[in-house]
């Protein structure tokens, strides 16, 4: 990182902040970073670093792993960021994969994003604490013993704080990409009515028809920035009301809070499933039948080559 100017992170960081893939510009100005080079602008880029077609990138772009074989028919950065364009994820691991990406540009990637990240975990761990012992206060805390139960709550309202800090933490650690989050989940066109609907064919077909494009700023992304906020609000009032008790609120507020906690939680919790099966659940899936696929069709071009050559 030394070796990178302030004004050349600002580059870098302008072509990261982008919804495609950004392997090739690095690879291309990777050879202009030294301490006597200034770059202050990412138009006409130029540069020595070839593409060496390894497919390092493409086989690390998660974009390419979820379109039909035979995609990338041309394994370079190039035709990568062609066919992945906005569809890109910003995971960054095709720059983290290019053996002609610079030791200092690829530390500069690894880290630009680490607060978000790390703001993302703490949410994700946060709720699936307060998930969890949600549903054990509430369907089985008359039958627990006193003990637990305090533990239960005790541990829920931790969590609470973890989940209110998540974009607390956001927030004053990285305002730049907050900010462009807030832009983001704000800023609605025309053609995202095409894109909820070949979403809800994709659904509803179970794949067979329409398209799930899942790029870094789709609507279904943003719609979750709007969600994530608007729930931890509902989630910290309510749950403050039933933590003062019918006794303080007076009993129709505290039945009222608790109707409104349980309705979020429920919902959020689908969301959240959703989440997790489209991030972890269905990639798994889809390389598990991929890969059993792929040995199928070896086995029987093997039985027939050996079939063959007995005649």
């Amino acid at each position: 990182m030394n070796d990178i100017l302030p004004t050349q992170t600002k580059v870098l960081g302008r072509i990261l902040d982008q919804a495609n893939p950004p392997v090739a510009r690095f690879r291309v100005i990777s050879g202009g970073l030294a301490q006597n080079h200034t770059l202050k602008t990412d138009e006409d880029l130029s540069g020595t670093q070839a593409c060496l077609a390894c497919g390092n990138c493409v086989d690390a772009c998660p974009v390419v792993a979820s379109k039909p074989e035979g995609t990338m028919f041309v394994r370079t950065s190039m035709l990568l960021e062609n066919r992945v364009a906005d569809e890109c994820r910003r995971c960054y691991r095709c720059v983290d994969a290019c053996p002609q990406v610079s030791k200092p540009v690829k530390e500069y990637v690894r880290n630009h994003r680490r607060i978000e990240r790390v703001s993302h975990w703490d949410l994700l761990a946060a709720y699936l604490v307060l998930m969890s012992t949600g549903i054990l206060i509430n369907h089985w805390g008359s039958h627990l013993p006193e003990d637990l139960r305090f533990i239960a709550g005790t541990v829920h309202r931790i969590a609470t704080i973890a989940l209110v800090a998540a974009p607390l933490l956001f927030f004053l650690f990285d305002r730049h990409h907050f900010l462009m989050a807030a832009r983001k989940a704000l800023t609605w066109a025309g053609e995202d009515a095409a894109w909820i609907g070949n979403s809800w064919r994709w659904i509803t077909s179970l794949g067979k028809s329409g398209s799930l494009k899942r790029g870094a700023f789709n609507p279904g992304q943003r719609f979750w920035y709007m969600y994530v906020p608007t729930a931890i609000v509902v989630f910290a009032i309510t749950g403050s009301l039933k933590w003062l008790g019918p006794q303080v609120v007076g009993q129709s507020t505290y039945d009222a809070a608790t109707t409104i906690h349980v309705l979020a939680a429920w919902t959020t919790d689908i969301l959240m499933v959703l989440h997790i099966w489209l991030k972890i659940g269905w990639p798994i899936l889809r390389d598990t039948l991929r890969a059993a696929r792929q040995f199928f069709d070896l086995q029987t071009r093997q039985k027939k080559s050996v079939a063959a050559r007995v005649r």
